[in-house]
């Protein structure tokens, strides 16, 4: 019943994040303009116990972030004529907690897969960091004036052969570090929505 593609012409993706609380889902897309954001209310990053309960509020129409983009209503009309199904298929899982177990691993010994979940999930929460404004993220993740941003800069190009050597090059406690305090702080700004 769900049609994928319209989800891809809108420009919103249903994601799953794996927080303390359980797994999660929410909307992420394209706010306007150069940057992604999550679902919010009130720089307030909406979260549902499950699919049904994000198309429940998509349904109901209260107003978010993504009010006033076209996909958005193209989702929801889609949705108010029954032409989405309440079980969604995430576009994307994000193992947020996985990935601080990951980085906390001493030495770093994961493999280039594990790369790309690492970079995806650094990337939501920059994402998330300007859906709340939380500016203390985004210093930390921006190029090269922070360990964290030379690290997530080297990491969108790594290959197997170079990936031994990018493990030893970086204070694993640093970047560490600023993922669990970037989760932390981007957590306390999900609201669950039942």
């Amino acid at each position: 019943m769900q049609r994928l593609d319209s989800w891809q012409d809108a420009a919103l993706w249903p994601v799953r994040l794996q927080l303390a609380e359980g797994t999660s889902w929410t909307l992420w897309g394209n706010g306007g303009g150069e940057k992604d954001y999550l679902l919010s209310q009130d720089d307030k990053i909406l979260i549902f116990p499950g699919s049904a309960k994000l198309i429940d509020f998509l349904r109901r129409g209260e107003g978010c972030n993504f009010s006033r983009q076209p996909g958005y209503q193209e989702i929801r009309n889609l949705v108010l004529a029954g032409e989405v199904a309440a079980e969604l298929t995430p576009t994307y899982f994000y193992p947020l907690l996985d990935v601080r177990s990951l980085l906390a691993q001493r030495p770093w010994s994961w493999g280039t897969s594990d790369c790309s979940i690492i970079l995806n999930c650094f990337n939501l929460l920059w994402d998330a960091a300007h859906t709340i404004n939380a500016e203390w993220i985004i210093e930390r993740f921006k190029g090269r004036k922070s360990e964290a941003g030379r690290f997530l800069d080297e990491l969108t190009f790594i290959t197997a052969s170079e990936l031994p050597d990018f493990q030893t090059r970086y204070q694993e406690s640093a970047v560490s570090e600023v993922y669990d305090q970037s989760l932390e702080r981007v957590a306390r700004k999900c609201v669950l929505r039942d």
